[in-house]
């Protein structure tokens, strides 16, 4: 085989699912619609004996592995086995993507077989839906909440109001709430933040100490007053969430 190029040197995306024509039809929407040639397909028939097909696959995936490993998408949990085997055996790196639309499908039908109450059916499946994918949905019911930007003050709630003007008289704050809380007492700011998490998103607290609250983002009032306020959305937003902030135009200055 000849020396890889640069350009070849990358890694290369497999689409394995079940059925006739699923996986390539896929494949085929997404390489027109990327213009892409780092794609391929491979199709599980059904009647096709699982050797056969682990066969095919472990083929189909040393040939077209270009040096930097394999991202397999798959629509069911064989594939995944197979997949492992495959790269354990030729040494290829193979990362994994869930996408079980197929297994959702036969749920559907399945609890479809049992039951006749539309919303008892949809219960059911968004349960199963939050187990094949927790992120998406953690995300979903994120993005559902209302925004919050959350002031702190060591001594009362006087400095957490001073930052929440600054906030209100610099930028445009669109459907996202301030609320100034006071670090005086540590298990009632955990206690209201708490209250808070159930209705609100929160995006970061902001503050002359950082709290150390699991899972919430600090930025202290040194960063807030050095950071432009057109690069402030970059400071404020999370790693899966982008927020929009825009400075606010002083009309009475033009």
């Amino acid at each position: 085989m000849n020396q890889l190029t640069e350009s070849e040197n990358k890694p290369v995306l497999l689409i394995a699912m079940h059925g006739k024509n699923v996986a390539s039809s896929l494949t085929g929407v997404v390489k027109q619609m990327s213009n892409s040639d780092s794609v391929y397909s491979y199709d599980l028939l059904l009647e096709k004996k699982m050797q056969m097909t682990y066969e095919e696959m472990k083929s189909l995936i040393e040939k077209i592995n270009r040096g930097k490993g394999v991202l397999l998408i798959y629509d069911m949990g064989s594939v995944k086995i197979m997949g492992k085997l495959i790269s354990k055996e030729t040494g290829i790196d193979i990362r994994f993507i869930a996408a079980p639309s197929t297994m959702i499908a036969l749920e559907t039908v399945k609890k479809m077989s049992s039951n006749d109450d539309l919303d008892d059916i949809m219960s059911e499946l968004e349960q199963s839906y939050q187990h094949y994918f927790p992120s998406i949905v953690e995300n979903y019911h994120r993005q559902k909440k209302k925004n919050v930007i959350i002031t702190l003050c060591m001594n009362g709630e006087g400095g957490a109001i001073q930052i929440k003007k600054y906030l209100e008289d610099s930028l445009e704050l669109q459907d996202i709430d301030i609320v100034p809380l006071s670090m005086n007492n540590h298990k009632e700011l955990l206690f209201k933040i708490n209250e808070l998490r159930k209705s609100y998103n929160i995006l970061c607290t902001m503050g002359s100490f950082d709290p150390q609250l699991y899972g919430i983002k600090f930025i202290s009032v040194t960063q807030l007053f050095n950071t432009p306020l057109d690069k402030l959305s970059l400071l404020i937003s999370s790693s899966n969430q982008d927020i929009v902030i825009k400075k606010k135009i002083k009309y009475s200055l033009i």
